[in-house]
């Protein structure tokens, strides 16, 4: 082997070993740091009402006693005649 083989054979090693660390340390580079998560907020709780029976449209429904309908009134007089509808 000549020695101008040998050399370019060394460069070529020391090149390509420089390489594969500087991307290394590149990629390590680019990880995002990990971070603290924030407490979850609070969520107020509240009674969930089902159906007991398939309703279908239009049909009216009314709520059990001591219950109200989310986003409405509990008198007769503040609806004034109207129940909600599906």
């Amino acid at each position: 082997m000549r020695p101008s083989s040998i050399v370019m054979l060394a460069v070529a090693l020391v090149l390509g070993i420089s390489a594969a660390l500087l991307s290394k340390v590149w990629l390590q580079a680019q990880v995002p740091q990990p971070q603290l998560a924030e407490a979850a907020p609070k969520v107020n709780m509240g009674t969930i009402v089902t159906a007991a029976k398939a309703l279908r449209f239009g049909n009216r429904i009314s709520s059990p006693s001591g219950m109200a309908l989310a986003g409405h009134s509990t008198s007769r007089r503040e609806r004034s005649g109207k129940s909600p509808t599906l």
